[in-house]
């Protein structure tokens, strides 16, 4: 089984179809344990590096950013996995309510924890979760290349 980021996207939003590759053992759900992996050893790098700033705004922004993302996909999993047995709409409905509270925290976050987060440094501990998709999306393709995949 292989599995397909653009899946969701596909057939009004990916389900009308059960989401390919997230059995029990599946390559999917290896995947995703993979890129929140990934994430924390980015998010634990960028930390490591803004100590090196000297600045705690910008270690508070980094970690604050980075466990925002981290929190973010491990809900956006679970309201995927769980509504597989579910209708659409009521899936929908909980992916839009989680992404309305998400912006809500952002806002939140750079309105009132300014004084102790710095904006760039929030930023970019946001980041880390687009990184850790790029990573992933490298390594499988690097990994369907040799013949492993």
């Amino acid at each position: 089984m292989v599995f397909d980021p653009f899946s969701l996207f596909r057939d009004c939003c990916g389900f009308q179809e059960s989401l390919s590759g997230l059995e029990e053992d599946g390559e999917g759900r290896r995947v995703l344990g993979s890129i929140e992996r990934t994430n924390l050893i980015i998010v634990v790098l960028m930390t490591a590096g803004s100590l090196l700033v000297g600045d705690y705004r910008v270690v508070t922004g980094v970690l604050t950013g980075g466990g925002l993302m981290a929190f973010n996909f491990r809900v956006m999993r679970r309201i995927f996995e769980g509504g597989l047995g579910q209708r659409k709409g009521r899936v929908i409905a909980s992916y839009v309510i989680k992404f309305v509270c998400l912006v809500a925290i952002v806002g939140a976050v750079l309105l009132f924890l300014r004084k102790w987060i710095a904006p760039l440094a929030f930023a970019a501990g946001v980041s880390s979760l687009f990184l850790a998709f790029w990573i992933e999306a490298v390594r499988n393709l690097r990994r369907k290349g040799n013949g492993s995949g």
